[in-house]
């Protein structure tokens, strides 16, 4: 299955409180939420809300860890 380029420029919050734009995809935009969700204080691995709607696009790596994901 081919992967999507589209990447998106934006401006988000730091863990500082200060504003950046940046560039990204959708692998990161789903990493950046979790972690501002989070209070940037917890790895979104350890994510604590499985009711949360991107809980499931969190990464394959995390599925496959758990025996989830054939590779």
């Amino acid at each position: 299955m081919p992967t999507s380029s589209k990447r998106a420029t934006h401006t988000i919050r730091t863990a500082s409180g200060a504003m950046v734009t940046m560039t990204y995809g959708r692998k990161q935009a789903i990493h950046l939420l979790c972690t501002e969700c989070l209070g940037f204080e917890t790895h979104p691995n350890d994510c604590p809300s499985p009711k949360c709607p991107v809980f499931p696009f969190r990464g394959r790596s995390i599925a496959r860890a758990k025996g989830k994901v054939r590779t």
